[in-house]
């Protein structure tokens, strides 16, 4: 028996880029070269399979680029995604029409839908972020945090198709909302320390009562840790490393504990309580899969990133219907254990392919609310995905 042909993720995009190119480049060449047309679209796929090859160097070694290429690389993945979406379009169209007899042609406009969706997944709507509210009701809150405001950012990936500049311009929006603490959940940069200083420089800008609160994430430790970190602290973000923080209000303490990166094998939890001392009302992760140990402790709220909710979703059902619960299970969007809720971001910015349909990127409002008594009905309720204002 022959060895199974096993194929790396890298190989994967490669082979899925070739084989959604050909039935655009067969439409391309019947319109441009009746004859030999089959020929054309092979060697389309192919050359444009091959393009891919500079951006993936950049996901694994990201580095400053000109805003023009920045540019061409948004545009090559604006027509990659509407590949995707005109072959899973135009395929089945085109055999309608030819098995009705019309004219295969007249299913372009099938072929242009799928192109237009790629066109607003790049350059839209990975671009537009909204705000998104929760209400989180959190098991013996003292009474002086009851309705204590926390901006949450998550998963900016900073690296050349995402600089600086905007994470100024979010960070301009965040100081708008006035927030009593901004909380940070990790993947600031996307691979490298090139973007380390750049990116604590642009979140050194953000103001908040009680300051600002971050973990790291796994992209994070793509690289040496320590340049980011010094970043951080010279702009005045507290970093917690399997940590606790304590902020003080009217007499009243919450506690915050910070899980480190899972990925690097640095994340312990029970390092962490045991520097709170306490059950923590509120926990920072990057990666969501720490929160089935932290409730194990009973700790009320736990907010996290990584997942992006796959980028990828069914328009206004997102939260249900998204390309992370095929990857990510239950840990995708929220989660609850007993008295424990989860409260997963989907990211700023993107990683691996600058795409975004159906997800948008956002700023989280999270609200602290005292949770009710054991007989009363809760007001909210974090089990289901909440209502997204825009902004």
């Amino acid at each position: 028996m022959s060895p199974r042909l096993r194929l790396d993720p890298t190989q994967k995009l490669f082979v899925f880029t070739f084989v959604s190119h050909l039935l655009p480049g067969w439409t391309l060449a019947r319109l441009l070269a009746p004859s030999g047309f089959w020929a054309l679209a092979v060697i389309f796929a192919f050359a444009w399979s091959a393009l891919l090859r500079g951006r993936l160097k950049l996901v694994f070694n990201d580095r400053p680029t000109t805003a023009l290429r920045a540019l061409f690389e948004r545009a090559y993945f604006a027509e990659w995604a509407g590949a995707a979406g005109c072959s899973l379009l135009l395929a089945p169209a085109v055999g309608s029409f030819v098995l009705l007899n019309r004219p295969w042609l007249e299913a372009l406009p099938v072929a242009l839908g799928g192109y237009a969706v790629g066109v607003f997944a790049v350059f839209f709507r990975a671009q537009r972020v909204v705000v998104r509210r929760e209400v989180a009701s959190v098991s013996k809150l003292p009474a002086a945090f009851d309705g204590y405001r926390m901006v949450q950012l998550s998963d900016l990936h900073v690296g050349s198709l995402f600089r600086g500049a905007r994470v100024r311009e979010l960070a301009v929006r965040v100081n708008q909302l006035s927030p009593d603490l901004v909380v940070l959940t990790g993947d600031y940069v996307t691979t490298g320390n090139r973007f380390h200083q750049e990116v604590a420089e642009a979140l050194g800008e953000l103001n908040a009562t009680d300051g600002v609160l971050a973990v790291l994430g796994n992209h994070d430790n793509f690289g040496e840790r320590e340049p980011l970190l010094t970043a951080f602290a010279q702009v005045g973000i507290r970093v917690l490393h399997n940590d606790a923080a304590f902020i003080q209000r009217n007499g009243g303490e919450l506690c915050v504990v910070g899980i480190d990166d899972t990925y690097t094998r640095k994340a312990d939890v029970k390092l962490a309580l045991e520097r709170a001392q306490r059950v923590p009302e509120l926990a920072l992760v990057h990666d969501p899969r720490v929160f089935d140990e932290l409730a194990k402790h009973g700790v009320p709220l736990v907010l996290a990133g990584h997942t992006h909710w796959g980028q990828i979703g069914v328009p206004l059902l997102s939260p249900w219907f998204n390309l992370g619960r095929l990857i990510f299970k239950q840990r995708t969007v929220t989660a609850s254990v007993g008295a424990s809720r989860l409260l997963v971001h989907p990211g700023i910015g993107t990683t691996g392919l600058p795409i975004r349909f159906g997800v948008a990127p956002a700023i989280y409002v999270v609200e602290l609310r005292q949770a009710p008594a054991a007989d009363e009905p809760a007001a909210e309720s974090m089990n289901a995905p909440s209502e997204r204002k825009r902004t």
